[in-house]
């Protein structure tokens, strides 16, 4: 799987089809930054491929209150982001 993309934020990658899409985009050289709701999940997907590779980010996007803010954070972080691929199940 090859994609143009070098930095990605991935919505729904804590489990099933986005956890599998995320350590892939990471076994092909990409950046992840993986978004959900279980921190365990995202910490381990961290430690999992190390901070070189890999950030994760806290989010509920059923708070729909809370997405520009999420979105501001991520922007200041990584203002060199390149794709969003939202993949929550809600």
């Amino acid at each position: 799987m090859s994609l143009p993309y070098q930095k990605v934020l991935l919505v729904g990658a804590t489990s099933g089809i986005g956890a599998a899409l995320a350590d892939k985009l990471v076994e092909n050289g990409t950046f992840v930054i993986a978004a959900g709701r279980r921190k365990e999940n995202l910490d381990q997907f961290v430690a999992k491929h190390g901070n070189t590779k890999a950030a994760a980010a806290v989010v509920d996007i059923l708070r729909l209150e809370s997405i520009p803010e999420f979105a501001a954070s991520i922007i200041k972080e990584h203002p060199d982001l390149d794709c969003v691929f939202l993949n929550a199940g809600v």
